[in-house]
């Protein structure tokens, strides 16, 4: 069963690709979608799993234009200057 949207949600992402990495491998979700409830990610799945009602639910809602969502990226050893 796919986790629920929640009832209200900050910011939507739609109309996305998104690269994540899931059981410690790199995997793409196309056609994706991204709710972002107080500065959490609350919801993550296809577009068509989104409910008929979304709109409903979202205070913003940023359309990505095909554009791809990425995870947070750390360089992990220091520079000296």
């Amino acid at each position: 069963m796919e986790p629920l949207l929640p009832d209200t949600v900050d910011t939507l992402l739609i109309n996305c690709h998104i690269a994540t990495m899931s059981n410690d491998e790199l995997s793409t979700i196309k056609n994706a979608a991204l709710a972002v409830t107080k500065d959490c990610i609350s919801w993550v799945g296809k577009a068509y799993d989104l409910p008929s009602d979304f709109k409903n639910s979202c205070k913003k809602i940023i359309d990505c234009n095909n554009g791809w969502i990425l995870p947070g990226f750390v360089d992990c050893h220091p520079h000296l200057i």
